[in-house]
């Protein structure tokens, strides 16, 4: 592999490149920013490179080494870092290239050293990577770097972060370009998966006339979708984000009424918030029904932070009460005379009534697949968490071993920092292990229900200080995939509302099965439900309706219950049948 010149690596160069024709052409390779127009960095690097004065621990603690033990451990870097770096001369031909570089392009380094840039850079890209790097040559810029996408050598695109700076030598002729490539494939794809994500969103809530919102408290913003604006008739580019400027937009009899409600939600510290209000379009002036539905935040002192909701068009649905009202009074007045009209509005309220259980039908069934799209993207998650960022920090925690390794070579304070980041990055390793636990703990699908459970019970006693008594039937089994997620989401809901809310010094889990029938019962000796104000239920709060979904769509039963000797039992029930898999034999 061929080297840079000798004394270009042992002699420092002026402040300021020397400004000469590159010979660079569209034919000879290049580098660049992406075909997105990203902005290049030019604070990266300080100015043009020279080797020997380069700033770090060997310019003053081994000033006086051999300089066969500076090239070595500058060769050691270059073949060992963790991200792509090439020397290329400034007809755009490779010189170097480190074993990371060829992984990312999948070239070989004795085929990447007889091709030039251009035939691995993108085509869109070549323009403006030729005036990028004329620029480092004429001194305009010190640093050229952006995204852009390479060639593979199998033909496959790969996105890379990319930052060029210029190499002086004492002879101009012997300059060249270090070419740092850092592969962000993953980050791409995350991101053009969360931009299909927002576009189902918008089409979802376009469809269904409704519009997400989130109102910053203490900084008075407000985050409105695409669709919220649309349906206030508003421009988002003209919308300042304030409350104020949401209010202007509210009839002025239902603004003073939202004022109210808002005022005494913030007092009693309500969590949630429903308001039914009228709005004024802005670009036509028509008069509009919205009713709104949000979650509030609050900090520690109480105080209001965040509200996150949705609103959705009720117009015409208003209309259609106010018409059944008028209807009702003129059959009342005239129930002699308009007997067939009477009929003919029971019929329209029976299909109305057979519509509005479509509606529930459909609403089922979309409850459904959003719980089984949260279980899958927290199994993704939990994947990747484990997967990619937990092997990142195993591998930044070897690194740091081999750094520990040379201990006599350190300071005392350097040896502290490094133990203590050691001993940090184990924290984090422990902790990721954790998230990516519960979000979807391995076992469940590995080992089943019975092994994830008691995982799960053990690391909540930990974690929380309850004692969990866990009770399986001996005969229990394997259940399906679907039963066996329900039940083990239901016992991390229930056991965490005991944390939360119960003060139960103790909780039990106790699933049997008998007579047809699995049963599964989450209990506590805490202060139980709180009472019923009159005599109307409480509204159950997000995670117990997730509970219930969840055993409705396996068909079976569910009931929260208080005990006659304190605390509460949350109680599901199955049928044997349709969740249980047949025992195997060997």
């Amino acid at each position: 592999m061929p080297s840079l010149p000798k004394p270009f690596a042992n002699r420092a160069v002026s402040d300021q490149p020397d400004t000469f024709d590159s010979g660079l052409s569209a034919e000879s390779g290049s580098f660049g920013d992406s075909g997105d127009g990203a902005q290049p960095n030019t604070s990266a690097v300080p100015g043009p490179v020279s080797l020997n004065a380069m700033p770090g621990s060997y310019q003053s603690a081994d000033a006086e080494a051999p300089g066969d033990l500076l090239e070595h451990h500058f060769e050691s870097t270059f073949l060992r870092a963790g991200v792509g770096l090439a020397h290329v001369d400034l007809q755009g031909r490779f010189l170097r290239v480190n074993p990371q570089f060829t992984h990312i392009l999948g070239y070989s380094a004795d085929e990447l050293l007889q091709m030039t840039c251009m035939q691995i850079s993108d085509p869109d890209a070549v323009a403006r990577d030729l005036r990028g790097l004329q620029e480092l040559i004429n001194g305009s810029r010190t640093c050229y770097s952006g995204e852009k996408r390479y060639l593979r050598k199998d033909g496959s695109r790969v996105w890379c972060n990319v930052s060029v700076s210029l190499l002086q030598a004492p002879d101009p002729a012997h300059n060249c370009f270090v070419a740092v490539l850092y592969d962000i494939s993953i980050r791409k794809q995350a991101q053009e998966d969360l931009a299909r994500a927002n576009e189902l969103l918008n089409i979802s809530q376009a469809a269904g006339g409704t519009g997400s919102f989130e109102w910053n408290i203490p900084e008075n913003k407000l985050t409105w979708s695409e669709n919220h604006s649309s349906l206030f008739g508003l421009d988002l580019a003209g919308f300042d984000c304030t409350f104020a400027s949401w209010r202007k937009q509210v009839e002025p009899s239902d603004a003073a009424k939202i004022d109210a409600e808002l005022k005494t939600a913030f007092a009693e510290k309500r969590e949630e918030w429903v308001s039914e209000h009228q709005i004024i379009r802005a670009d036509s002036g028509e008069k509009r029904w919205l009713t709104s539905r949000a979650r509030i935040s609050y900090d520690a002192q109480g105080q209001p932070l965040r509200m996150v909701g949705v609103s959705i068009d009720t117009t015409d649905r208003k209309h259609a009460e106010q018409e059944m009202v008028r209807s009702r009074e003129d059959l009342e007045h005239h129930v002699h005379q308009r007997t067939t009209e009477l009929v003919q509005k029971t019929l329209e309220m029976s299909e109305q009534a057979r519509q509005l259980d479509a509606a529930n039908a459909n609403l089922r069934q979309l409850s459904s697949r959003i719980l089984h799209l949260q279980d899958e993207e927290r199994r993704r998650i939990a994947s990747h968490l484990h997967d990619t960022t937990g092997g990142w920090l195993t591998a930044l925690a070897m690194n740091l071993s081999v750094v520990q390794s040379e201990g006599t070579k350190l300071s005392a304070r350097t040896k502290t920092v490094l133990a203590d980041s050691l001993e940090i990055l184990r924290d984090m390793s422990n902790d990721l292990r954790t998230v990516s636990h519960l979000l979807h703990p391995p076992l469940l699908d590995e080992m089943g229900l019975q092994s994830a459970l008691r995982w799960f019970v053990e690391e909540f006693s930990k974690r929380s200080n309850i004692p969990v008594e866990l009770e399986l039937a001996p005969h229990l089994g394997r259940l399906t995939r679907e039963c066996e997620t329900a039940i083990f989401r239901i016992v991390q809901e229930a056991l965490t509302n005991v944390h939360r809310h119960s003060g139960s010094p103790r909780a039990s889990i106790c699933i049997t099965r008998d007579h047809g029938e699995l049963a599964l019962e989450v209990r506590d000796w805490g202060k139980g439900l709180p009472p019923r104000q009159g005599g109307a239920p409480e509204r159950s709060g997000v995670g117990l309706q997730g509970m219930r979904e969840r055993v409705r769509q396996l068909g079976g039963h569910f009931e929260i219950v208080t005990n006659e000797d304190g605390g509460t039992s949350v109680i599901a029930k199955f049928d044997e049948a349709s969740v249980c898999l047949p025992t195997t034999t060997d």
